[in-house]
């Protein structure tokens, strides 16, 4: 018996030694994984915050956008307030436009071709006369604006009989005022001088 006792006694270091070295195996393994998992987790971690980020980056633009937005709302508010009183003012009609010619049988009440009805010369291109609606409407004496044509300045006036609210430019000759006459309505916007009302 004496003698199987140093083989046991190696084989049961053996046997330590496999189980010391798998125990190793084990906590290398464990240890190994548990790093590379913290790792992975990181990564994650990271991207993540990538997202997070970009997110928020996102919320910022939209927020940004949202106001620019709501700017352009509050001034286009402001736009069709200001025109709504202007029209309420009598600033703003949809008006018939055509052209006349000064010397053409006198424009106004006493048929004097080289004035106009406020006693001025009337200049082609920039002299209006307007229907008698847009005179009692204040309209006579000022600077006329008509979308599209430019602005005017009203000084004279049309015969009393010429309905609703139309306005005649002074031209040079019978040709451009035939060639220019318009087939529809147009908007004209009476110009407020500012430095009236101070």
């Amino acid at each position: 018996m004496d003698r199987f006792l140093p083989t046991v006694k190696r084989q049961v270091k053996v046997i330590e030694n496999y189980k010391f070295l798998l125990f190793s195996m084990i906590v290398f393994s464990l240890t190994t994984f548990i790093v590379f998992s913290h790792i992975n987790l990181n990564d994650k971690i990271n991207k993540l915050n990538i997202i997070i980020i970009k997110q928020h980056t996102s919320i910022k633009s939209l927020t940004s956008i949202s106001e620019i937005v709501s700017q352009k709302i509050i001034k286009m508010d402001e736009q069709y307030v200001s025109l709504r009183n202007n029209i309420e003012k009598n600033n703003i009609y949809q008006v018939k436009v055509t052209y006349y010619v000064p010397h053409i049988g006198g424009i106004n009440s006493d048929s004097q071709s080289d004035k106009t009805a406020t006693m001025n010369k009337p200049i082609p291109g920039y002299t209006i006369a307007l229907s008698s609606e847009l005179v009692h409407a204040g309209w006579l004496g000022q600077k006329i604006y008509i979308d599209g044509l430019g602005v005017f300045h009203a000084t004279d006036r049309m015969n009393k009989n010429i309905p609703g609210k139309h306005i005649d430019i002074c031209v040079g000759d019978l040709k451009t005022a035939m060639k220019l006459t318009p087939n529809h309505p147009m908007i004209a916007i009476r110009l407020i001088d500012e430095k009236k009302l101070i």
